[in-house]
């Protein structure tokens, strides 16, 4: 088993300790954050698979490097793959909105000009 354990300043005062360990295949990774300490999303150890920078303590580039390849082949891989793609139609779909908001201001102005 291969396990990194390290911390990340949130909100809280005191750091939050996270643990991520591959066995096999089983990719585990927990946070006892009040969202991790409920088993609900936390953004905490998945902004290490992301690449988002985060206050980490006790973690360096090699070991997130390391954290990284373990994501290809485990169990949560597909998931995770699902994920990033339903991120990137999200972004796409708040473009959408954000065209679809300009037409609309741009008709509510011409009316009010009337």
């Amino acid at each position: 088993m291969k396990e990194i354990s390290y911390q990340v300043q949130g909100s809280a005062a005191q750091p939050y300790n996270i643990t991520i360990s591959l066995s096999g295949t089983n990719l585990k990774c927990i946070c006892d954050c009040p969202a991790g300490s409920m088993g609900t999303h936390c953004k905490h150890w998945m902004s290490v698979f992301e690449g988002k920078k985060q206050k980490y303590i006790g973690l360096d580039d090699s070991q997130i490097n390391e954290i990284k390849s373990w994501l290809p082949g485990s169990d949560l891989e597909e998931a995770w793959i699902e994920l990033e793609e339903i991120k990137k139609q999200e972004a796409e779909i708040k473009k959408e909105i954000a065209t679809k908001k300009k037409v609309v201001l741009q008709k509510f102005k011409s009316v009010m000009k009337k």
